[in-house]
C-alpha cells in the first residue's frame, strides 16, 4: 500500500483512541485501514491491539501473516510466543522461537550487537535449545544500558531458573503500546503468578 494522508490519519486515530485505553475501536479502526489502504503495517498495530484485549488468537494469526513479509521483525517473534505460550500451544512456541533465533542470529551477525545477541539468546532459551551458561547471559550488556536487553537477560535468566521469586522485572521502555501490557502477561508465565514490582 502507499502512505498517504488519509492512512496516517487512520493511523492516528487507531493510537489516540488506544491511548484512551478504547482498544476495541483502535483495533477496528486499524484493520478497516489495513482493509482500505492494504498497508501492511497497520496490520501489525492491529494484532497489538488483539493481544493488549487479551485476544491471543487473534494476535497470533496476524502476527503469522505479518511475518511472511517481515520475517527480522524480532519483537513481533517475541509477542508471537507469547501469544503461543497463552493459548497452550507449547509445540507451536517453540518453533516460533526457533524462527526468532534464526532471524536474531542473522541480525546479530550483520550488526554485533548486544540487544541482537540477547533476542537470539532469549529465543534458544524459550524453544529449549540454549547450549551456554547463566554467566555468559549476565556478561551480555552487563551495565543494563538498554531497558530491553536488560529484560531480555532477565527472562531468559529466570527460565534458566537462575533468578529468585519475587525479583523485580525491568520494565523494558518502547515507544509502541502494547509494550508495558506485554511485559506483564509474559512476567506472569515465568514467574506463575502476578509480576514483581518492576524496577524503573
Amino acid at each position: 500500500g502507499i502512505y498517504t494522508p488519509d492512512l496516517v490519519r487512520s493511523i492516528s486515530r487507531g493510537w489516540c483512541l488506544a491511548a484512551e485505553d478504547k482498544l476495541d475501536e483502535a483495533e477496528g479502526e486499524f484493520r478497516q485501514a489495513h482493509d482500505r489502504y492494504r498497508y501492511y503495517l497497520v496490520l501489525l498495530a492491529a494484532a497489538e491491539m488483539s493481544f493488549a484485549r487479551g485476544n491471543y488468537g487473534q494476535c497470533a494469526d496476524d502476527l503469522t501473516s505479518w511475518l511472511q513479509t517481515n520475517p527480522y521483525s524480532l519483537e513481533s517473534h517475541w509477542m508471537l510466543g507469547v501469544c503461543r505460550a497463552r493459548l497452550g500451544q507449547a509445540g507451536e512456541r517453540r518453533e516460533s522461537a526457533r524462527q526468532g533465533a534464526r532471524y536474531a542470529g542473522e541480525l546479530e551477525k550483520r550488526y554485533h550487537s548486544d540487544l541482537l545477541r540477547l533476542f537470539r539468546i532469549y529465543f534458544q532459551v524459550q524453544a529449549g535449545d540454549y547450549r551456554g551458561t547463566p554467566e555468559e547471559i549476565r556478561r551480555i550488556d552487563a551495565r543494563q544500558s538498554d531497558t530491553i536487553s536488560a529484560y531480555l537477560q532477565a527472562i531468559a535468566l529466570a527460565r534458566l531458573g537462575e533468578r529468585r521469586p519475587g525479583d523485580p522485572y525491568p520494565v523494558p521502555h518502547n515507544p509502541i503500546f502494547w509494550m508495558n501490557r506485554f511485559y506483564r502477561t509474559e512476567v506472569e508465565l515465568v514467574s506463575g503468578g502476578a509480576p514483581a514490582a518492576a524496577r524503573p
